[in-house]
């Protein structure tokens, strides 16, 4: 370690009374060098810190990726789910379709009386909430495993957006 320090300081006029040698105005220079004999493993224990730490990031990124791969299995699994989920409530109310057309024909033929016609319009307006609801459910996990993959924003705007940064895999 190689330590310079320059001085400038201005002596008042009594102390050339006491140092006759110096002036009023005087100016020093002083250079040390500072070599350690015994360093007491000072290298060696910053070697082991720098170690350490490297190993502690390297941990926390191999738990942030399994992390991250647990929610993308999960994210796969909810969008597998969801979808199976809206296509049982795109057939419900394709049944329910179904049945308020036979309803209206039964009703036409005299066959039927209006107050089934009006149950079964209810059972398909309960058809299309669900369908609608499992529907959005479904494009939500979606956009959630998206997300999780990174893929997002290149779905959305068909091309990868200036201000990412691709990691190499």
């Amino acid at each position: 370690m190689i330590t310079a320090s320059a001085q400038y300081q201005r002596l008042p006029s009594y102390y050339a009374k006491y140092y006759n040698s110096f002036n009023e105005n005087n100016f020093s220079v002083g250079v040390s060098i500072r070599v350690p004999i015994w360093a007491g493993g000072l290298l060696d224990d910053t070697e082991a810190k720098a170690k350490a730490s490297v190993s502690r990031a390297e941990a926390e990124l191999r738990v942030r990726e399994s992390d991250l791969d647990m929610a993308v299995r999960r994210a796969e699994a909810g969008v597998a789910r969801s979808e199976a989920e809206a296509s049982l409530a795109r057939r419900a109310r394709g049944i329910a379709e179904q049945e308020v057309a036979a309803a209206e024909l039964l009703l036409t033929e005299g066959r039927a009386e209006a107050g089934e016609l009006d149950g079964k319009r209810l059972v398909l307006a309960d058809a299309d909430e669900e369908a609608a609801a499992t529907s959005l459910k479904a494009l939500e996990d979606r956009m959630r495993l998206l997300n999780l993959r990174g893929e997002l924003a290149r779905t959305i705007l068909g091309a990868e957006p200036a201000c990412s940064v691709l990691a190499e895999r």
